[in-house]
């Protein structure tokens, strides 16, 4: 069952998990250092990302690593098209289809947030909080009127020869799913795209300053929007370009061989994003993490203060925040 592919996608999701948790502990810890609707956002991604991550081992990690006689194969010929799976497996499908709409969603509205930011920013966090249990609801059964099929169906693994591994399907038409889901990618894909921009036009257009640290969430939020604009190219050239005359090409063998990756892109580079763009993320996660490394020390600026890392002389490397 330990592929090439299954070991290197956990070589780097089995980090990025952790570091994931670390930071939803961090800003739990900090969080009146930061945009308290952006790191509400930051929650939900957690969780539902978390969801995801868990779910793709009984939807694709697992059978799409194991051999047609592999140790856990069994698991799957107990679940055939001829003894097909009711619950829980219809579920976990579904959870695999909804978390989709999740995640395009979040991005979405972690856009839309940071645009709001940019055009009223003495009010827009007011503005999000009295909307944001409205907005859980929202994105929590946003999915079930295009994925609820899966839910009534039964759901079972195929054996696919070609790759030697199995697959989890449904009896609910595939056809049907993806008309749903496509569009729906490129509606909110296309939106995300429209907001982002306006917000970098604005920003360059802006005679204020706003503070470095929601400026840098932006960036954030924009590259996100680059993770999912290739999760969407790739899943629609997957789904609209490849067929059986063509599959065995080598731009639809790369396609297929990204599909995963790009999905672990939307469902992992949160925390590495937050930290990599967010100066205030990592001072804090130094705080949190390595304190014996760091010393915390004030400055003339009020309410300010900078970190300075303990290096091997007797001086110190200032790193300023």
């Amino acid at each position: 069952m330990l592929t090439i592919k299954f070991g290197t996608t956990l070589l780097y999701s089995i980090p990025s998990m952790v570091l994931y948790f670390m930071t939803f502990l961090m800003v739990r810890k900090y969080s009146k250092d930061f945009s308290s609707t952006f790191l509400k956002l930051y929650k939900m991604f957690f969780v539902f990302n978390n969801v995801t991550f868990f779910n793709s081992f009984i939807t694709v990690r697992i059978p799409q690593n194991t051999c047609k006689d592999c140790l856990m194969s069994f698991l799957f010929k107990w679940h055939t098209v001829e003894n097909p799976s009711w619950f829980p497996l219809n579920f976990f499908y579904f959870i695999h289809f909804s978390m989709a709409y999740v995640q395009f969603f979040l991005i979405f509205l972690t856009s839309l947030n940071r645009f709001t930011m940019i055009i009223w920013s003495s009010t827009y966090e007011k503005a999000w909080n009295k909307i944001f249990k409205f907005l859980i609801v929202l994105v929590s059964l946003l999915p079930i009127p295009f994925t609820y099929t899966i839910l009534i169906s039964s759901t079972y693994y195929t054996y696919t020869e070609t790759l030697d591994c199995y697959t989890v399907s449904s009896t609910a038409s595939r056809e049907h799913l993806y008309n749903f889901l496509l569009p729906y990618f490129a509606i909110v894909t296309i939106t995300t795209a429209i907001i982002n921009v306006a917000s970098f036009y604005k920003l360059s257009c802006m005679t204020y300053k706003i503070s470095l640290a929601e400026r840098n969430l932006l960036f954030v939020s924009g590259a996100l929007f680059i993770v999912q604009l290739i999760a969407d190219a790739n899943t629609t050239f997957n789904r609209l370009a490849i067929n059986d005359n063509n599959k065995s090409t080598i731009w639809s063998q790369i396609a297929v061989t990204l599909l995963p990756y790009t999905s672990d892109g939307l469902t992992l580079i949160h925390p590495w994003l937050f930290l990599a763009f967010s100066t205030k993320a990592r001072r804090c996660f130094l705080l949190m993490y390595f304190p014996k490394h760091v010393k915390v020390s004030s400055t003339t600026a009020p309410n300010s203060t900078h970190l300075t890392r303990r290096s091997q002389g007797p001086g110190y490397d200032t790193i300023k925040f």
